[in-house]
Parts: C-alpha cells; structure tokens; sequence
C-alpha cells in the first residue's frame, strides 16, 4: 500500500484507479491554486483549496450542469481547460455581448468566443416562430443551463450533450419550451426553434453527458477479468477529459502559456493577459517511508487548467501514476517542502 507525506504548499492526494490498459494504479494528484488581478498578476493563494473528489452539480444530477468536476482521474489525454465565471454587459442597456477564452504558445493556440444575450423567447408569427426582442442583458452565469439543450416534455425526448439547457424543440414535434438559449457560438445560432446547434459553455461535462458518456466504451462483462474497471477495453484514450472538444489541448502544460480572457470582468472591459505559472513539484516514492532516503523520483505532468473569473483565481492540476500492486508492501509518496527560488509565479 502507499501513503502519502504532503509537506509541500499544494493540495495533494492518492487515489485508487486504473491505466490506459486497465491496469490497476494509484495516482498522485497534486493541485495548486493561484489568485491573479486585472492586470495580469500571479500569485500561489496562502490556502489552498482541497481537491475536488467528485462531481457536485448545481442541483439534480440528472438535469442540472456541474458547478464542480472531479479532478481525480487516473489520467487525461494531452491537457485542457475549462471555465467558471460570468458574463458582463459593459453598458446597463447591452442586449449581447462576446466573451472570449484564449491559451496560445509558439506553437499552438485554442481561442473560443461565445455570444451571450439577455433573456427573450420564441415568437409565432405568420412565417413561423422567431426570436423576440432580447431585453438588456447584465450580468449572467455563463451556466449550460443557458444554452442550447434540455428536453421535449411532449415527446419525452432530450438532448443527450446537455440535458440541463433550453429551447430543445424537435422538429415537428411543436414549440414545447419557448425559451430561447442565451449562450451561443457566434457562427453556429439557433435561427428558428427547431434548428439544432451544438451546446455553448466554458465548464466542464458530466460522465453521462455526450460526447463524454460513449467515451468509455463497452464495459467488460467477464466476471473472471477481476480489473475491477470501469471502462471497456476499446474506451477512448480521452474518456477521462472533461472540458468541452473546443478546449482540449494538445499537449502537456509546461508553464508559460498565455491566457487571455475577455468579457469576464465588470470592472475591465480589456482583455486581462495572464501568463501561466509553472507547477514542478518536487516527488519522492520511498521504500523505506523515511524522508532522508530518497530511493525514487517522480514526475507529475500538468494536464489540466481551471480558471474561476469570479474569485479570480485559477489552478494547474498534475498527476502521476505508480502502477502497483496493492498488495505490496508499505511505502510513502513524499513531497517535500518546496524551495521558492525554483518556483516560477508567472
């Protein structure tokens, strides 16, 4: 079994779980937050928060979006980021707005940009339904629950990528929810009521929504395998990737990487330019469980970026997988305390 001795200045924690190929894992966990300001600065916070275990919801899992998402996975593929925050109107008169998220290095760059209006509903009219006039929109949660998606309460149908959303009206199947959505992408809009268009969110996707719920494949049903996985052996290598596809990220984080965010902020309607800090954590695997001996180092790779633009505060979370048995005699992850000339604040 192993244990872990966390002297560090980050949350960190073991988990029980499996590899790409089903095998049984621990995985290390090491999570550390920051606050940043308008201006671009970073800053390690002085608490840190705790790692998220598992999802929590914004009410009934079956039909509400996820105010947090697990962080615990065995692994992801490649890295991504996702977003909780808020839209603000620059003007108490603004109908809609764009917000943006954008992540760019030398050699890659994901820029998101979504459209954001104020309430309003479908219209009939004698050409069909419509939007009607969209009233000033303020400030709003930049929830799924605003966007395309929900349910068809006549037929019984919904839309399996977000259940939690609005204005899901089948064709043919008449006007069963007269909200329009009020987050979009710009170039992909519900023009009429039973025009499907893609879902629009910055957060994270539950295990059950689509595209993520047919990412774990066919589970294996032989009862003498024993792996105890929950995925079958032809998932796919990003089953554990939560953020939407448009927010994947090809490879690792390293550190560096600039972030840009606009529309987020009700005191700046500048973009705010962030320079991501480096997460290096030094990690020890000891045989012995006594700290003075050191008999393995090891990695843990950044894989995921979760930015909060209502506390403005992001974090860089990273994981590192020790295939062992549990049955194996005791041991200790070790991390020490870190030594601050090596730490990188953006």
């Amino acid at each position: 079994m192993l244990a872990l001795l966390n002297e560090s200045a980050y949350a960190a924690g073991l988990y029980s779980g499996h590899t790409t190929d089903r095998r049984f894992q621990h995985t290390l966990v090491v999570k550390a937050s920051y606050r940043f300001t308008l201006e671009g600065a970073v800053a390690l916070l002085d608490t840190q928060p705790e790692i998220v275990a598992a999802d929590r919801h914004h009410g009934d899992p079956a039909s509400s979006s996820l105010a947090q998402a697990s962080e615990i996975a065995p692994f992801k593929q490649g890295a991504e980021f996702y977003l909780f925050g808020t839209a603000h109107a620059p003007t108490a008169t603004q109908i809609s707005m764009q917000v943006s998220a954008a992540l760019h290095t030398a050699q890659h760059r994901c820029h998101k940009q979504l459209l954001v209006m104020g309430e309003h509903e479908w219209e009939k009219g004698l050409l069909g339904s419509r939007r009607g006039h969209a009233r000033p929109l303020g400030s709003l949660p930049l929830l799924y629950e605003y966007a395309y998606g929900g349910g068809h309460a006549a037929s019984e149908q919904q839309d399996e990528r977000n259940p939690a959303g609005r204005g899901f009206n089948p064709p043919w199947k008449g006007l069963s929810d007269a909200r329009a959505p009020r987050i979009e992408y710009p170039d992909q809009l519900a023009l009429h009521p039973g025009k499907c268009v893609p879902p629009a969110g910055f957060g994270p996707l539950p295990v059950f929504w689509q595209p993520r719920r047919e990412r774990f494949g066919t589970p294996d049903t032989d009862p003498l395998n024993g792996s105890g996985c929950g995925w079958g052996p032809d998932a796919s290598p990003n089953l554990h990737n939560a953020a939407p596809d448009d927010q994947q990220w090809p490879t690792l984080l390293q550190g560096g990487e600039i972030l840009t965010l606009e529309g987020f902020f009700s005191d700046c309607p500048k973009p705010v330019v962030i320079t991501l800090p480096t997460l290096a954590p030094d990690i020890y695997l000891l045989e012995s469980g006594q700290p003075g001996s050191h008999s393995q180092r090891l990695t843990a790779m950044v894989d995921t970026l979760v930015i909060d633009t209502d506390a403005r505060q992001l974090s860089l979370i990273a994981r590192a997988g020790i295939v062992r048995s549990p049955l194996a005699s005791t041991a200790h992850i070790y991390l020490p305390a870190p030594d601050k000339s090596k730490e990188a604040q953006g």
